[in-house]
């Protein structure tokens, strides 16, 4: 949905989407159905061969992803067999099939390229970047390797990332992924504007808090106790009710096309919606062209003087909203 919907991550319209971080969700669960299965095969018809064919898969999965983004680099971003190898890199790692390095220089020199690895993509990649393709291989190729020096024995990087800041940030970091790009959706809504700086420190501050309390207080108690549904089967029943009443929801709103009757109580939103005077098709370059219909004056005549400075100022008399044409008349 979000490849069809959105196009590239960074642009304009899909900034303003709440929820367009959950793309990664759905990339994870598509693997995690997919990927047992193809174990499965594995220990069934391939002699448990495991090491070599996910490593074949992984090398395909990124040869798709490079190709891809030559063609479409929104398909190679959102859909699971072009993120796959990502994925199957943490596989590799986990099964133990590379030989651990004993030295303790190696060991170190590897964690310490890895973490320059994900510096580099951090800094220096840009929203020009062409990504994931190619460019993706800084930073799992870094990650990988702090994994896997880390596991071989102990390392410099290693007990860095084991201080207790970093450990609770590790703790909190499905909660800090929920969170973050909401918060700063909704505070570039809230302020009309790019943010400068200090909000932007301020946006990290309550991700951290909201963060901690969504950890603390949903998380942990569904993790250790889990309230009222003690038993798989009452979890799986109550989960399959509360999707069934989200679909029907959503199907119904998507029938009514989106109840319109909601505008009924707002004349404003009603009128932009409805009203001639609104619709693309009664303006022709920057003239109002449909008769009968009048201008619609807002706000006070205080506000009124106000803006016309602020055109004189600015040198608009004529304002493009939303691809609809708002212009100004005064007496």
């Amino acid at each position: 949905m979000f490849w069809l919907k959105s196009g590239d991550y960074f642009a304009a319209p899909s900034a303003e989407i709440p929820l367009l971080h959950t793309w990664s969700l759905a990339v994870e669960e598509q693997f995690y159905i997919v990927f047992p299965l193809f174990l499965v095969a594995i220990n069934q018809f391939l002699k448990r061969k495991y090491f070599p064919w996910i490593l074949a898969m992984a090398i395909i999965s990124f040869a798709v992803s490079v190709y891809v983004m030559h063609i479409n680099k929104s398909a190679a971003f959102y859909l699971a067999p072009t993120r796959a190898w990502e994925l199957l890199v943490g596989a590799i790692i986990a099964l133990n099939a590379i030989h651990s390095i004993k030295n303790n220089f190696l060991r170190n020199g590897f964690s310490v390229f890895g973490l320059g690895m994900i510096g580099y993509s951090i800094f220096f990649y840009t929203e020009k970047t062409l990504f994931p393709g190619s460019a993706a291989l800084l930073p799992v190729l870094g990650a990988g390797l702090i994994i896997y020096s880390g596991q071989c024995g102990g390392t410099g990087i290693g007990r860095f990332l084991s201080l207790r800041p970093l450990v609770f940030t590790g703790l909190i970091s499905y909660s800090l992924y929920l969170w973050h790009w909401p918060l700063l959706v909704f505070s570039k809504y809230f302020l009309m504007r790019e943010l400068i700086p200090p909000e932007t420190a301020g946006v990290i501050i309550l991700t951290f808090i909201f963060s901690f309390f969504s950890w603390k207080f949903i998380e942990q108690p569904f993790r250790s106790k889990p309230p009222l549904l003690v038993h798989r089967s009452g979890l799986f029943a109550v989960s399959g009710l509360v999707m069934a009443v989200a679909v029907i929801a959503g199907v119904l709103v998507f029938k009514k096309d989106g109840l319109p009757k909601r505008f009924l109580g707002n004349p404003m939103i009603y009128a932009m919606e409805y009203d001639p005077f609104w619709k693309p098709e009664s303006w022709s370059q920057g003239n109002l062209v449909t008769d009968n219909v009048k201008a619609i004056r807002l706000g006070t005549p205080q506000e009124f003087l106000i803006l016309l400075r602020n055109i004189k100022t600015l040198g608009y008399g004529i304002h493009c909203w939303r691809e609809r044409p708002v212009a100004f008349w005064w007496h």
